[in-house]
C-alpha cells in the first residue's frame, strides 16, 4: 500500500513539473514574440512611402514572409499560439472544455494576437 501512494504521489509530481514547465515554455514564446513584434514595428515605422522594396525585405527579415505577384506580406503570431497542432488538439474537444481553456489561458497571460504587415510596390 505505501509502495502504491509513493508512485501515485511521483507521478503526480511529474505531471505537475510538466505542467509548469510548459507553462513557463509558453510565457516565454509569449514575451519572445512580444518583442520580435515591437522590433519590427519599429523598423517598419522607419519606411518611408517610396522606398526600394529591399528596405521592407531587410525590415521584415528573419521572419515568415509570403510572397504574391502583388504584395508581400509577414505576419507574426503570439508564442503559444505558434504551436499550431496543441490548439487543434483543443478546439476538437467538446465546446465547453475547449473554451474554458480559452479561458483559463487569457487569465494566465497567454493571450492570442497577430500582426499583419503588407507591402506592395510596383514596377516602373
Amino acid at each position: 500500500m505505501k509502495r502504491t501512494f509513493k508512485i501515485l504521489k511521483c507521478s503526480i509530481v511529474i505531471v505537475l513539473i510538466g505542467v509548469a514547465g510548459l507553462y513557463l515554455v509558453l510565457l516565454g514564446m509569449q514575451a519572445y514574440s512580444r518583442r520580435q513584434a515591437s522590433h519590427l514595428l519599429d523598423r517598419i515605422e522607419a519606411l518611408r512611402l517610396g522606398d526600394p522594396e529591399a528596405n521592407f525585405d531587410n525590415a521584415v527579415k528573419g521572419l515568415p514572409v509570403k510572397k504574391t505577384s502583388s504584395e508581400t506580406l509577414c505576419t507574426v503570431t503570439s508564442g503559444a499560439y505558434r504551436f499550431a497542432a496543441l490548439w487543434r488538439v483543443i478546439w476538437k474537444l467538446p465546446e465547453r472544455p475547449g473554451s474554458s481553456i480559452w479561458t483559463f489561458c487569457n487569465r494566465a497571460g497567454l493571450r492570442y494576437w497577430r500582426l499583419d504587415i503588407s507591402s506592395s510596390s510596383e514596377s516602373t
